[in-house]
């Protein structure tokens, strides 16, 4: 069984602090939004005014290309557990060209670890996705 590497994980709930959210918004790393109950969006919408110009959104189910390198300032990726074998190898070559260059915000409704650990998610677009982890857990207001 492989170690899991330690990675920032931040509770987005009532009573999230401020400097919580000063380290989410200011963060220009991948983030992961680990999301079971479709709160993703309400983070995302969050982040919005925060991201890098030009944002594109891509679900993983649409069969859309992914954006050339270098035309999105920032990628949300949506539900990233679905993505097919092939589509998670064509996302790591993706993100190997496009690193630097773009930020990718992904949600997915289930831990990716576990997926990881059972082999049907690729380990390298685990920990490239995974910089800074936010498990939505509830919206505070």
């Amino acid at each position: 069984m492989m170690q899991e590497r330690s990675v920032s994980t931040v509770r987005v709930a009532k009573g999230l602090t401020a400097e919580e959210w000063r380290v989410v918004r200011g963060a220009r790393v991948n983030i992961l939004l680990v999301d079971p109950d479709n709160l993703a969006a309400m983070v995302v919408d969050a982040l919005w005014p925060d991201l890098c110009q030009p944002i594109v959104v891509w679900h993983s189910a649409s069969g859309q290309a992914l954006p050339p390198v270098g035309c999105a300032g920032t990628l949300i990726l949506q539900d990233v557990d679905t993505l097919l074998r092939d589509d998670q190898r064509a996302m790591c070559d993706w993100l190997e060209v496009a690193a630097g260059r773009t930020r990718v915000v992904s949600t997915t409704r289930q831990p990716l670890f576990p997926l990881v650990e059972a082999g049907t998610f690729e380990e390298s677009l685990y920990y490239r996705l995974n910089i800074l982890c936010l498990e939505v857990t509830e919206w505070g207001s």
